[in-house]
């Protein structure tokens, strides 16, 4: 699965029980540009980029949205499931 904006492109590269792992691709070069995974510091979805990369402001505002998006989704499903009796350990 993958969604795209005008500049990247987010891959879906893993799937994890609780979370999910995406790949953020430059459209233009095919670049790597970094991956958005699950950071246990911060409990939420972050951007990590790969070395050496530069962005413009159309690039980040738009990594900036998706992970943003990603944090609005994982609140709403997880208040969903433990409304429901989901996650409880045994």
């Amino acid at each position: 699965m993958s969604k795209t904006n005008s500049y990247i492109m987010f891959k879906l590269i893993a799937q994890k029980l609780k979370t999910k792992v995406w790949e953020v691709i430059a459209k233009s070069s095919k670049t790597k540009m970094g991956v958005i995974k699950w950071s246990s510091y911060y409990r939420k979805y972050c951007f990590f980029p790969e070395a050496n990369i530069v962005f413009g402001e159309k690039y980040l505002l738009g990594i900036g949205t998706f992970v943003e998006n990603l944090n609005k989704m994982r609140i709403k499903n997880k208040s969903r499931l433990y409304s429901t009796g989901g996650w409880r350990s045994t």
